[in-house]
């Protein structure tokens, strides 16, 4: 996907979040950065603590697949769950299509709905793949 993510937290005055992003894993289940470059796919947070805190980052996108989150300092309240983390995809496409395309082929109303969502990925995610923008 092409976007950014919210995070729901809560940890001690001063503890920092780092949120990595990649679009593979390695075989141990880390994730794979070496295709990153010199791009630093990395997003942080410093809690103010004492309470629930909710954060988005401002003036950036990424492409991925997997998000790695990583405390670094004091340890969270609690451990990251599927509740921690949402993904806010971000594409240039009108919110209504200017076209529709429906067959009777499951597999190619499929095929255009990947379609569709690939294009809105490529639209904005072109740091990486000069010929896209």
């Amino acid at each position: 996907m092409v976007g950014i993510v919210r995070i729901h937290v809560r940890g001690p005055r001063g503890a920092v979040v780092r949120l990595r992003y990649a679009e593979r894993l390695n075989p141990d289940g880390s994730i794979y950065t070496e295709n990153l470059r010199n791009a630093d796919a990395t997003d942080t947070y410093a809690l103010a603590g004492g309470s629930n805190e909710t954060w988005t980052p401002e003036f950036t996108f990424h492409g991925f697949r997997y998000v790695e989150i990583s405390y670094l300092g004091a340890a969270p309240a609690a451990l990251p769950t599927l509740d921690t983390i949402e993904g806010l995809v971000f594409n240039s496409l009108p919110p209504t299509p200017t076209v529709r395309l429906s067959s009777s082929s499951e597999l190619l109303n499929k095929m255009n709905e990947l379609g569709a969502w690939d294009n809105a990925a490529t639209s904005l995610y072109s740091d990486r793949l000069p010929a896209a923008g």
